[in-house]
Order: structure tokens, then sequence, then C-alpha cells
């Protein structure tokens, strides 16, 4: 894929911004309101309903785009500060860097297979199965019908025994798949990164490999 300016980004294309800190990141979905020299004016980035700071020297800004027709691309090393512009404040976003694929890697899926308990946005909880999980998103099986899927905010608490692992993610759903027997996967992508979801999709991919391994070696 060729290398893009941020700038190439056209009127009303959504995007993600990631910032991230000590190691943490947050992101939040925003789109561009309009294309100027060297930058985008974009729908300011809100918090429980303030706007958000962005200028902190030890915050470093992200912008990721993915147009659903292949890898996502990624804008590093951004600057955004807060701008009037016909008479409101808004953000505005620049980036010396031009755009590069993201890791394949951490948005390559391992199998779960673990139960859940799922909140929906007005505290509604059902059971699920965490069908797959990446470092981006995960996926549920649930018999729970949602209705207005897209962009649904989804919680998922689930334990791994095996691993020792404990996780409460945050997401939205970005896709829906009916299924047989009135069952429904949701695919959803992560609100933030969960920093020890990297170490834990290893180990798994890890023990997958090992099975897979010991399955061949008893068919012989």
């Amino acid at each position: 894929m060729a290398s893009k300016k941020l700038i190439d980004l056209p009127v009303n294309t959504e995007f993600v911004i990631e910032a991230s800190i000590h190691g943490e990141s947050i992101t939040f979905d925003t789109s561009v309101k309009y294309v100027k020299k060297g930058g985008l004016i974009i729908n300011p980035v809100r918090y429980n309903g303030k706007i958000v700071n962005l200028r902190s020297p030890n915050l470093s800004i992200s912008v990721i785009y993915n147009d659903g027709k292949g890898v996502p691309i990624v804008w590093k090393d951004c600057v955004v500060r807060q701008i009037i512009y016909r008479n409101k404040l808004q953000h505005f976003i620049t980036c010396i860097s031009e755009s590069s694929a993201m890791n394949r890697r951490a948005s390559e899926r391992v199998k779960i297979g673990a139960s859940g308990r799922a909140t929906g946005k007005v505290g509604n909880v059902f059971a699920a199965n965490v069908h797959d999980l990446s470092e981006t998103g995960f996926s549920i099986v649930t018999s729970h019908e949602i209705n207005n899927y897209v962009n649904y905010p989804l919680k998922i608490k689930f334990d791994d025994g095996e691993m020792n692992a404990h996780f409460n993610l945050k997401g939205k759903v970005v896709r829906m798949e009916k299924l047989d027997d009135n069952l429904y996967l949701y695919g959803c992508e992560l609100a933030a990164r969960v920093t020890s979801l990297s170490s834990y999709i290893l180990q798994k991919r890890r023990m997958e490999k090992v099975y897979d391994l010991s399955k061949k070696r008893s068919k012989k």
C-alpha cells in the first residue's frame, strides 16, 4: 500500500485518534470537518462532554484509518492543538510523517472459547461466549439479539482459568453475523489498547501450536 499524507483524507472521513502515555492508550472516534493547509480540522475530541487537551508533552498521538478493504494505516507522531475556526473551538491535527501499514500481528485473532458476561449500554447483562480475541478487538457469540448494533457500546468480562487471566474489555460492535440455533456473533473493536493482551495472546498462540503439533504426531 502506497503511503499517504494525513491531509489526503477527504472531508467526512471517519478515523481514530490514539493517545498514548506511559504504555497506556485510549482511542477517540472523530472525522474530518475541513481540510486546511498543513492539516485537518476535525470534530473536537471530547470526554464526558468536555473537549480534551491533547497537547501534553508526554502524550504520543497517532491517527488510525481503516477503509474496510485492507490493512489499517497509521500516522504517528501527530500534533493536535485547539484553534478557533468559524467562531468555534476546534481541534487542528497535523503530521509531518506519511502513513504506514499497521502491524498485521496486532489484528490477528486467536480462538478463546471462554464463557463471559456482557453488558450493554443501558446496563443490561447477558451471557456470552468469547469467540476470539486480538490486540484490537474481540468477538462474542450470544443468544441475545442487539437491535441497531452498529457502534453499540459493549463490555465483556471473562476469566481464563488455564492461563490465570482475567479481562474486562470495553468496545463497540462493528459487525453482526446470524448463526444457527438462534445465536448471533458480534465483532467488536476495542475502545482502548490493553497492554496485558499482547502477552496473553502470544501465550495462547504458542499453546495452539503445541496442540496442533501433538495432534499431528498422534496421527502418525
